[in-house]
């Protein structure tokens, strides 16, 4: 009968988070009765894990990843090989992957059911998308061997080309970048991608950089920044605005930071 420590969690915690999450409609109940409803909810969150290396923190408000660039050098077919549109027609409309609602933002259940049916065909089930294990070394080989396979150089998802990330990303209402590694670090295959290039876009980018080494932590005026900025277009009108958080791997310092939003 000894006594819980204040910082012991419990099952109680976690059901009281779960409740939390409802209240808020980051938890749709309806999706654990309907199955249909289940496997869309799965499908959007694989999609963002195995074709884009990240995944929802808050669903349609904070999504935390892993560097763009470390993604779009993947050697496997699977991930999206273009960070930015080819051309300007790409600004919300583009061949691909078909979008998928936010799972907090589904309209109805129709639409869940019919994302359900036309995405699952498209996930691949030897993705690759652990950033921090992947062997770059290996990746001008496995590319070739790809697109010899495949018949082209695109980024494939069951034979459709991958959406670039930034129609993917504003079709998810994301509208803000925040970059907590530096742009070139040891273990990533390219120099970073260009911050400038992703405002044209219409998705504002802010450096809140944490050393990676010695137990880095983001500093009181990062977190305080992170939080202006998020809490800026999270209270907007807008209900599909949400903030993008990504370090090299999306393991590290992108969650410690996103868990302060």
């Amino acid at each position: 009968n000894k006594p819980e420590g204040e910082r012991i969690l419990s099952v109680y915690h976690v059901w009281e988070g779960m409740q939390v999450g409802r209240e808020l409609e980051w938890i749709n109940p309806t999706f654990i009765s309907d199955p249909m409803l289940q496997e869309a909810f799965c499908v959007h969150y694989k999609l963002w894990s195995l074709v884009y290396d990240g995944t929802w923190i808050v669903p349609g408000r904070i999504v935390v990843m892993a560097d763009p660039g470390t993604t779009v050098s993947d050697p496997n077919p699977t991930t999206f090989k273009r960070i930015f549109p080819e051309d300007a027609k790409c600004d919300g409309d583009s061949d691909g992957i078909p979008e998928s609602p936010s799972p907090s933002r589904a309209s109805t259940k129709c639409s869940m059911r019919s994302t359900a049916s036309h995405v699952s065909k498209f996930i691949a089930d030897d993705a690759s998308t652990d950033t921090i294990c992947k062997d770059f070394t290996q990746m001008e080989r496995l590319t070739s061997v790809n697109n010899a396979a495949n018949g082209n150089s695109a980024s494939l998802v069951g034979g459709h080309e991958a959406t670039d990330l930034v129609t993917y990303l504003k079709q998810h209402g994301v509208n803000m970048m925040i970059r907590c590694n530096y742009a070139d670090e040891p273990g990533m295959p390219i120099v970073g991608y260009d911050a400038e290039a992703l405002k044209t876009h219409g998705i504002g980018h802010r450096d809140i950089v944490v050393p990676d080494f010695g137990g880095g932590l983001p500093t009181k005026a990062g977190v305080r920044h992170a939080l202006e900025l998020a809490r800026k277009i999270c209270s907007s009108s807008d209900d599909a605005a949400a903030v993008a958080v990504h370090c090299k791997g999306g393991f590290g310092r992108s969650i410690v930071l996103a868990c302060c939003l």
